[in-house]
């Protein structure tokens, strides 16, 4: 038993001194081979670099676009370089001026059709609207602005229109014929004269009213046999009126027959 003892510790100590010269040998040199069989560069010569070479994975095809260069780094990653052209800037670039140009044109016609269409308004917004009326009633004719706006007369003429006689005022037409009449009653009657002075215009403001003559304007009513005799001198007689707005653009004129009074 004391001898088997021995035998084996003398085994491990021989296996422990195989482990520990293995693991000092070093590589030899002058020889072609080395321990455990790997190959060992001969003495003297330059040991070769050996580098492992890994193959470079092939780009992904991409079919090559207009204004773009393909390119492919060291590291087998696939570059795209996007390059514009120049034909093509131009091309966009005078189309965009061509665009704002248009634009800046419809604009302008926009503002002036505008402008117009508020002007034309404005004129319809102040027009005047002038009519003539006779009453028998009380013998009276005058003129009154309906509408909106100042009239302002530039000329109004009084005529007769079967002997071609005319004057600036009735007064002046039928004054002649007045006198003749011999009336027990005064009645009313408008002189002055329209002018139409574009310094000093004649103006007619909304709604105002203007008699050229009135029966019983001095405040007694004629009697009808004066009524008949006053009417009878509007035979024949016409007035014509020209007036404008406040903008001086349009123009109207009024034109009315005083033979009614007289029937």
């Amino acid at each position: 038993m004391k001898y088997l003892y021995s035998l084996t510790l003398a085994i491990l100590l021989a296996l422990s001194a195989i482990n520990i010269s293995g693991a000092a040998v070093k590589p030899q040199t002058g020889g072609s081979t080395a321990a455990f069989g790997t190959p060992i560069p001969s003495e003297g010569k330059e040991t070769e670099k050996i580098t492992a070479t890994t193959p470079e994975p092939a780009p992904t095809a991409v079919p090559a676009e207009s204004g773009e260069v393909f390119n492919t780094a060291g590291d087998g990653t696939l570059v795209v370089r996007v390059v514009e052209s120049p034909e093509i800037d131009t091309k966009l670039t005078f189309c965009a001026v061509i665009i704002s140009a248009i634009a800046v044109v419809i604009s302008a016609i926009s503002l002036w059709v505008s402008a117009k269409l508020q002007i034309r308004h404005n004129r319809d917004e102040v027009r005047p609207v002038v009519a003539i009326h006779l009453d028998v009633s009380n013998m009276s004719v005058k003129i009154k602005n309906h509408g909106v706006g100042p009239a302002l007369f530039e000329k109004m003429i009084w005529k007769n229109v079967k002997n071609g006689a005319s004057a600036d005022t009735l007064e002046k037409l039928l004054s002649k014929e007045w006198q003749k009449l011999n009336l027990k009653t005064p009645f009313y009657i408008y002189t002055k004269p329209f002018a139409g002075n574009l310094n000093d215009p004649d103006i007619l403001a909304p709604q105002e009213e203007l008699y050229f003559v009135k029966g019983d304007g001095v405040g007694q009513p004629l009697s009808q046999d004066d009524k008949r005799k006053l009417g009878e001198t509007f035979r024949d007689v016409e007035v014509q009126i020209i007036y404008t707005d406040l903008y001086r653009k349009n123009r109207w004129i009024l034109t009315k027959n005083l033979t009614w009074i007289a029937n």
